[in-house]
This record gives C-alpha cells, sequence and structure tokens, in this order.
C-alpha cells in the first residue's frame, strides 16, 4: 500500500518531460478595477440585506431566531471588513493610461471617506466629459515650447461730456451795504494784588478781628504759619499795608510784584580777591545804577566764593546787564 501511494503522489506532480500547460494571460489594472467594483456592487447588495434582516428581527422581538440573527449580524461585520479592503485596493491601483481601452473607468469620489456603491461612478471613455485641449504646436514654436497668444484689450474710449452751465438763482438779489463796526479796544484786566501774610502770635485774633473790622472786604485764610489776606482793589491794599506798618504789634510781610522787585545778577569768572568797590565802579562807569554788590560765602567751610552777587533797581536799561560778557577790565 505504501509503494502505491508513492507512485500516485509522483504521477501527480508534473514533470519536465511533460506538456506545458497554457501561460496565463495577464490581467490590465481597468479590468481589474472593473472586476473589483462588480465585488463591491455585490457585497453592499449583501450588507444592505443584512442590515434590513437584522432592523426587522430587533423590531419584532422574536426569541425563536437568536442563533440566526448572531449568524447573519456575523457575516454582516465580515462582508464590511471585505467590502473596506476592497476599497482600499481600488484606491491603490495605477490610473490607466490607454484611452481606448476596453475596461476603461474612472472612480470618482465624493467628500465623503466611506465609500459604497452610490459613492463610485463608473465613467466610460463615450462619456460626455471635456477633454483637454492641447496646444497646437504653431511656426514660432522651437523645442517643444508654445508661446501663449497675445490678445490686446480693447480700449473703450471714454466720453467727454460738455461741462453743464450753473447759475446762481440769487444773483438778482440787492445786496445790503457792509456796515463798518468799529472795534472797541480791550480794556485789559488789572491783575489782583499780591497777598499779606499776617504773621500768627498769640494775640493773632485781635489783630485779625481790627483788619477785619477797618477792611471789611478782605479775604483770609490760614498759610502755615501765617494768616494769608487778599483784596481785589489796590486802594484797599496800600491802605491796609500802611494800616499794619502804624501797628508795631503786628508783623507782617508781603510779596512785591515783579515790576517793583529789583534785579539780582551773579558774576562767575572773577577772581576770589577781586573787590566789591571795584566792581560798584565799574558797572556805574558803563552807566549802570547799581544797589549793593556782595561776594558769596560756602555754607560748609564759610570761605568766600568767586561769585558776586549785584543788586540793581529794575528799569530798562539796567536790565541790558545781562548782555555784558567782560567786566573789571580796562
Amino acid at each position: 500500500m505504501q509503494k502505491m501511494t508513492d507512485l500516485s503522489s509522483r504521477s501527480s506532480t508534473p514533470t519536465g518531460t511533460g506538456t506545458p500547460l497554457p501561460a496565463t494571460q495577464p490581467i490590465s489594472d481597468c479590468e481589474r478595477r472593473r472586476v473589483s467594483i462588480v465585488r463591491l456592487e455585490r457585497q453592499n447588495i449583501l450588507i444592505e440585506g443584512y442590515t434590513n434582516f437584522l432592523t426587522y428581527e430587533r423590531n419584532s422581538n422574536s426569541t425563536n431566531t437568536t442563533g440566526v440573527a448572531e449568524t447573519i449580524e456575523r457575516n454582516l461585520q465580515e462582508t464590511i471588513e471585505a467590502r473596506d479592503k476592497l476599497v482600499s485596493e481600488l484606491r491603490t491601483l495605477p490610473p490607466c493610461l490607454d484611452v481606448n481601452c476596453p475596461d476603461h473607468t474612472t472612480l470618482k469620489p465624493k467628500n465623503n471617506d466611506n465609500l459604497n456603491v452610490n459613492e463610485i461612478e463608473m465613467i466610460s471613455p463615450n462619456s460626455t466629459k471635456k477633454s483637454s485641449l492641447k496646444r497646437k504646436n504653431s511656426k514660432g514654436s522651437s523645442d517643444g515650447f508654445v508661446f501663449p497668444s497675445k490678445s490686446a484689450r480693447p480700449i473703450t474710449p471714454t466720453p467727454v461730456l460738455d461741462p453743464i452751465a450753473t447759475s446762481n438763482s440769487f444773483e438778482n438779489l440787492e445786496q445790503d451795504a457792509e456796515i463798518d463796526q468799529e472795534k472797541s479796544p480791550e480794556i485789559p484786566v488789572p491783575k489782583p494784588p499780591t497777598p499779606v501774610f499776617l504773621k500768627i502770635k498769640d494775640n493773632y485774633r485781635d489783630q485779625l478781628n481790627k483788619i477785619i473790622k477797618n477792611f471789611p472786604d478782605v479775604k483770609f485764610k490760614s498759610s502755615g504759619n501765617y494768616i494769608k489776606l487778599n483784596l481785589e482793589c489796590h486802594e484797599q491794599y496800600r491802605k491796609l499795608t500802611d494800616f499794619m506798618d502804624e501797628d508795631r504789634e503786628i508783623e507782617f510781610f508781603v510779596i512785591k510784584p515783579k515790576d517793583e522787585k529789583p534785579i539780582k545778577v551773579v558774576i562767575k569768572g572773577l577772581p576770589g580777591c577781586t573787590k566789591t568797590d571795584e566792581i560798584v565802579s565799574d558797572l556805574e562807569d558803563l552807566g549802570y545804577s547799581v544797589t549793593s554788590v556782595s561776594q558769596l560765602i560756602s555754607r560748609k567751610t564759610k570761605l568766600s566764593l568767586p561769585f558776586f552777587l549785584i543788586t540793581m533797581p529794575r528799569n530798562k536799561f539796567n536790565l541790558t546787564v545781562f548782555d555784558l560778557s567782560l567786566i573789571c577790565v580796562r
């Protein structure tokens, strides 16, 4: 028995001296795509049938066909997996470059990634698809390059419209003569006088009551160790300062306006040994009127500094002292 099985197994295998089998012809990509699409349509029909059956069984709530439903559900999952695998193969197939191929088809997927039979369209070469127009070689082309034809856009002339004549409808009306109004000169508003500062002492209330009794229009306000007195009238201000000067017990001070303040100038660059009398005489020779000249002293060392403070009455000529560049030089 063992020898017979060996002989039968040897006779079943083709030998080198036997007749060769006919070679199978290769299948084109388009034919493979067409066969795959047919299989895909059949699988979608099966999936639809399985789904409808399972939906009917779930709605009917029958308990006798539980095993059948499980089998159908398992077959449904296997069919879906086979369909997904087939769709992946369709995506990997190369496109057919032969336009006249009898099996030429083109897959046209929609936006959804899950392909089914409704999302795949077969487009035959005889379909009404606009073929791409190829440029024809013109005489001016060289080396396979084709230059696009240039066509100038027609320029539409812009019509020039005639100006529209306009007239003023109020031209015929009589114009009123302009009345020249004399401009009144602006009267400068006088500035109020500067405040008077009354020093606060033990009897400040008696002093303040005496001032208010004689000058009822006075306005007062506390300002540190002083009481600030304000008046709007310059005449009342002059009378107030005279009244306070007559009373020896009243201590006060006033801030003079700028017009009444003296001119103070500091001269630098002179030697520290310069005498103040020489500076006064030099300034008087130049025509300036000098009130006083003093040499400044350092607060820390108490030594004389090479700085000289000159005090002069305020007038128009004395203001030119700021233009001097040389002094004490003959």
